[in-house]
């Protein structure tokens, strides 16, 4: 049974999830971990339904465990993938003034219906090669036990059996 599909109608932090499960698709791998991280800290950040919201990039930093700049610059990249829009806030009479930024729900929608199709040949894969080597382990390492024959089973010695003994007594 697969999952249905994502729809843009759902709520960034379920969004977000989604995606994660689905092993995040193109934001994957080691060079994908600060794209990870900014969108986990949005989706807590952000209110859920429309994924839009006032924050500094200091505090996306603070929530998503990496440093400013890389904050910065991964905003950057994920406005120019077209996953967020950001409105750059910055200093007005003195004082910091946050950033707005709306993740964009349809695409990320897009990139969890991506990624689950790319995760469902994963572990396809991953599913073949274990059978792959059960099956050689099972080969290698099974012993077939056959039945014994009449002349063995007459040969063999009997079983000796201790229970007409009770419990408090011992074999001599």
């Amino acid at each position: 049974m697969s999952a249905p599909l994502a729809r843009a109608g759902w709520k960034l932090p379920a969004l977000v999830d989604a995606l994660a499960r689905a092993g995040w698709g193109v934001l994957a791998g080691r060079q994908g971990g600060a794209a990870r991280s900014i969108l986990r800290a949005l989706a807590q950040s952000l209110p859920a339904g429309s994924g839009s919201g006032l924050i500094t990039a200091n505090q996306l930093a603070d929530m998503a465990g990496v440093t400013s700049r890389w904050t910065r610059s991964t905003l950057a990249v994920l406005e120019r993938a077209g996953i967020i829009t950001w409105t750059r806030g910055g200093i007005i009479d003195g004082r910091p003034t946050p950033s707005l930024i709306r993740v964009s729900k349809r695409a990320i929608a897009s990139l969890v219906n991506h990624a689950r199709r790319q995760h469902e040949g994963t572990l396809r894969g991953r599913a073949a090669s274990f059978a792959r080597r059960l099956a050689d382990e099972l080969t290698h390492r099974t012993v077939i036990r056959r039945q014994p024959t009449r002349r063995q089973r007459r040969n063999s010695p009997r079983p000796v059996s201790y229970t007409h003994l009770r419990a408090h007594e011992t074999p001599e």
